[in-house]
């Protein structure tokens, strides 16, 4: 069973195989629209593992060959 930051019951997982451009969208029930006053992101550890270790998938994360991991946000009106 998962949890979420400070205890809440309130969390979510993705969990996404192949390609560069890979998104989850996150909607409302509603047609009012959802307001979201934050958000907490971590890795889980198999990536953290795979980033700093290598996998079968890939090579350890390394700067001086430029690896890098970025997670972009965007609010949709």
């Amino acid at each position: 069973m998962g949890g979420g930051a400070d205890g809440s019951s309130n969390y979510g997982v993705a969990y996404m195989m192949g390609g560069n451009d890979m998104s989850v969208a996150i909607g409302a029930a509603s047609d009012e629209g959802l307001s979201v006053p934050g958000i907490y992101v971590t890795n889980t550890a198999y990536a953290m593992n795979s980033m700093l270790n290598g996998d079968g998938w890939c090579e350890k994360f390394s700067a001086e060959n430029g690896d890098y991991f970025t997670l972009f946000i965007e609010g949709l009106d």
